[in-house]
């Protein structure tokens, strides 16, 4: 029988390959940057709660939306 913790692994590579490959499709500031702050306060409760699948998931989450959304804003400031 396969482990529960199997899908959660799953789950986790196939959601960070679906991020990494639209990483070029950099989604508007204002969505990143509440994207990353509510990433950021799940990877909290997720650690607090001893889950690891969520907090790297969550943790993923948080390093590419904060990337996007940098990027966003430097790109904005480019154009100014």
């Amino acid at each position: 029988m396969i482990s529960i913790n199997y899908f959660g692994l799953i789950g986790l590579i196939l959601i960070s390959l679906g991020w990494v490959t639209s990483i070029k499709n950099k989604p508007p500031a204002s969505l990143s940057g509440l994207y990353s702050l509510g990433s950021l306060m799940l990877l909290i409760y997720a650690y607090e709660q001893h889950d690891m699948v969520f907090s790297a998931l969550n943790l993923f989450a948080v390093v590419v939306s904060g990337y996007q959304f940098i990027s966003k804003v430097l790109e904005k400031k480019d154009l100014s």
